[in-house]
């Protein structure tokens, strides 16, 4: 078991979006002058360590089950390699995801002996009910989407924010409902290589129930809806002037949605690539507006 492998299994190119959607938290306290750089580092740690722990367990559940030996492999989609190829072992799979989670569990503990109350134990048990019945449960009945919305987005957004003086308000909450919809259309779009695939297998993903092209339009709606959230709360004051700044990321998002009803297996690698391009974009020039102005 090498670094690469485990670079592989515990999905590396997706823990950016960890990184960002801490650092959307920390830019929002920021702007409130309540910004703890310690507590922050600190949740952010814990954010990518839940994040390996979880992609590693989905990516053993997925190669036990033999998906991921019939994907088609893109740089974003079709399972670690280094799996299917033998290159780390299942059991030495499931091993990554529980030491990463163990490693996480002392910063929480810290976090409750520092804020006393049920925000925190109640927030990542959600959070890993939501990530550990993914595979089995919540992609077989439609929801695997907005789960990961919500598990990878709302709460880790609402996390970083409350742990700098262990409350968090309306403003607050908004900024974290406008994270939903990054996760949400990168896993939305994330899935169209894997169509086929996932039926054999039972899934019932967003594309399977819809179909490419009205997932390609609920796309576009998503990100419309992100453009309307980030003016509403600029609006009603949820968020800061400087929010504004995540409307520069919504041509990228037209043209992701405009790629995928046109995409086919030659083009859906580009395709993939928009979406990561966009969700990453969107996040972060959402904490950057936060800062700068």
């Amino acid at each position: 078991m090498d670094v690469e492998s485990v670079a592989d299994v515990s999905r590396a190119k997706f823990l950016v979006l960890s990184i960002l959607l801490a650092y959307v938290g920390a830019a929002f306290a920021y702007s409130r002058d309540i910004l703890d750089l310690t507590s922050t580092f600190l949740g952010a740690a814990a954010l990518i360590l839940l994040h390996i722990s979880v992609n590693s367990i989905n990516s053993a559940r997925d190669y036990k089950k033999g998906i991921d030996s019939e994907t088609d492999k893109t740089d974003f989609s079709g399972g670690p390699e280094a799996l299917v190829e033998g290159e780390i072992s299942y059991k030495e799979t499931v091993l990554v995801s529980i030491v990463s989670a163990l490693i996480s569990l002392p910063i929480f503990l810290y976090f409750q002996t520092v804020y006393s109350g049920i925000f925190v134990p109640v927030t990542v048990s959600l959070g890993l009910l939501i990530a550990f019945s993914y595979t089995d449960i919540l992609s077989r009945i439609g929801l695997g989407e907005v789960s990961a919305g919500v598990g990878l987005g709302v709460l880790p957004v609402l996390m970083i924010i409350y742990i700098q003086q262990g409350s968090f308000d309306t403003s607050g909450l908004y900024l974290s409902l406008c994270a939903f919809i990054p996760t949400f259309n990168l896993l939305l779009i994330n899935h169209f290589p894997d169509i086929e695939v996932d039926r054999r297998y039972g899934r019932k993903t967003l594309p399977i129930i819809l179909g490419k092209n009205a997932s390609a339009a609920l796309y576009l709606f998503m990100v419309i809806l992100f453009g309307i959230l980030v003016i509403y709360g600029l609006y009603t004051g949820f968020l800061p002037s400087g929010a504004i700044l995540a409307l520069l990321s919504t041509p990228l998002g037209i043209l992701c949605s405009y790629k995928a009803f046109a995409s086919s297996a030659d083009t859906a690698n580009e395709v993939l690539k928009l979406n990561v391009a966009w969700t990453h974009l969107s996040l972060l020039l959402l904490g950057t507006g936060l800062i700068i102005f």
